[in-house]
Protein backbone atom coordinates (compact mmCIF):
# COMPACT_ATOMS: atom_id res chain seq x y z
CA UNK A 1 0.00 0.00 0.00
CA UNK A 2 1.29 3.39 -0.97
CA UNK A 3 2.26 5.73 1.92
CA UNK A 4 0.00 8.91 2.08
CA UNK A 5 1.16 12.25 0.31
CA UNK A 6 1.38 14.92 3.61
CA UNK A 7 0.56 18.18 2.07
CA UNK A 8 -0.04 21.57 3.65
CA UNK A 9 -3.65 22.31 4.69
CA UNK A 10 -3.39 24.90 1.63
CA UNK A 11 -1.86 22.34 -0.65
CA UNK A 12 -4.55 19.85 0.03
CA UNK A 13 -7.32 22.29 -0.18
CA UNK A 14 -6.15 23.83 -3.51
CA UNK A 15 -6.08 20.01 -4.68
CA UNK A 16 -9.49 19.50 -4.00
CA UNK A 17 -10.87 22.43 -6.03
CA UNK A 18 -8.34 21.34 -8.34
CA UNK A 19 -10.31 18.10 -8.92
CA UNK A 20 -13.81 19.48 -8.99
CA UNK A 21 -12.81 22.17 -11.21
CA UNK A 22 -12.88 25.41 -8.80
CA UNK A 23 -13.89 26.81 -5.96
CA UNK A 24 -17.70 26.90 -6.97
CA UNK A 25 -17.96 23.91 -7.95
CA UNK A 26 -16.39 22.72 -5.12
CA UNK A 27 -19.07 24.50 -2.75
CA UNK A 28 -21.50 22.68 -4.85
CA UNK A 29 -20.07 19.45 -4.12
CA UNK A 30 -19.20 19.69 -0.50
CA UNK A 31 -22.01 22.18 0.95
CA UNK A 32 -18.41 24.29 1.66
CA UNK A 33 -19.26 27.86 1.67
CA UNK A 34 -16.63 28.84 -1.23
CA UNK A 35 -15.63 32.46 0.56
CA UNK A 36 -14.14 30.10 2.96
CA UNK A 37 -12.58 27.65 0.81
CA UNK A 38 -10.66 30.56 -0.36
CA UNK A 39 -9.66 31.53 3.05
CA UNK A 40 -8.20 27.89 3.82
CA UNK A 41 -6.63 28.12 0.24
CA UNK A 42 -4.98 31.50 1.30
CA UNK A 43 -3.82 30.54 4.91
CA UNK A 44 -6.26 32.68 6.02
CA UNK A 45 -8.23 30.10 8.17
CA UNK A 46 -5.67 27.08 9.83
CA UNK A 47 -7.83 25.41 12.15
CA UNK A 48 -11.15 23.53 10.49
CA UNK A 49 -13.78 21.77 11.31
CA UNK A 50 -13.48 17.87 11.84
CA UNK A 51 -16.97 18.27 9.63
CA UNK A 52 -15.43 20.61 7.48
CA UNK A 53 -12.66 18.20 6.46
CA UNK A 54 -14.40 15.11 6.24
CA UNK A 55 -16.80 17.28 3.46
CA UNK A 56 -13.29 18.69 1.76
CA UNK A 57 -12.21 14.60 1.73
CA UNK A 58 -9.47 15.67 4.27
CA UNK A 59 -8.08 14.05 7.13
CA UNK A 60 -5.61 16.26 9.29
CA UNK A 61 -2.39 14.06 10.77
CA UNK A 62 -0.53 15.46 13.68
CA UNK A 63 3.30 15.11 13.40
CA UNK A 64 6.49 14.49 15.64
CA UNK A 65 9.82 15.19 15.54
CA UNK A 66 12.08 13.65 17.70
CA UNK A 67 14.76 16.39 19.12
Amino acid sequence: MPKPKLVTLEDAVRAVVEKHGGVRATEDATGVDKSYISRLMNGHKVAPSANTLEALGLRAVLLYEVL
